[in-house]
């Protein structure tokens, strides 16, 4: 069974729209029977309202605790775009909570993590060419 045939799996479409005369942009999203749409910053580019309907249908998909979700877009442009990211830093905020994310100091009085969340972050970082830097935090209130 694909990922499409899972009942358990939110299928999105996205897309993004610029008026060439205007310059008034749009973006928005479709799930189901459910349209979720609105304006961007005017001259915006047909890539940047593309990647806002895909960066909002991952957030609401995380807001709803999807399963598995299923993003389809007509831009290539923007999907290409999320294949690399050029070697940029992510900035992550957390606080020890194991086992998915722990911190320790190394040998060499280094600062280190480790557990399942920091080992997914870093592969995810691996595939898409970008490495992460963990602020440093005191408290979950900072969070």
């Amino acid at each position: 069974m694909s990922i499409r045939d899972n009942e358990d799996t939110a299928v999105y479409y996205t897309a993004g729209s610029v008026d060439p005369e205007s310059g008034r942009a749009g973006a928005a999203f479709v799930l189901g029977n459910s349209v979720f749409g609105w304006r961007t910053s005017d001259h915006c580019s047909f890539t940047q309202t593309e990647l806002a309907a895909i960066a909002q249908a991952i957030r609401h998909a995380e807001r709803r605790a999807e399963k598995h979700i299923l993003i389809y877009s007509d831009s290539i442009t923007a999907l290409q775009n999320l294949r690399n990211f050029h070697g940029a830093a992510l900035n992550v905020t957390a606080l020890p909570f194991t086992p998915f994310w722990d911190e320790y100091v190394d040998a060499d009085n280094k600062r280190r993590f480790a557990g399942t969340d920091y080992q997914t972050v870093t592969a995810i970082g691996n595939a898409l060419n970008f490495s992460i830097y963990v602020v440093p935090t005191s408290s979950w209130a900072e969070v």
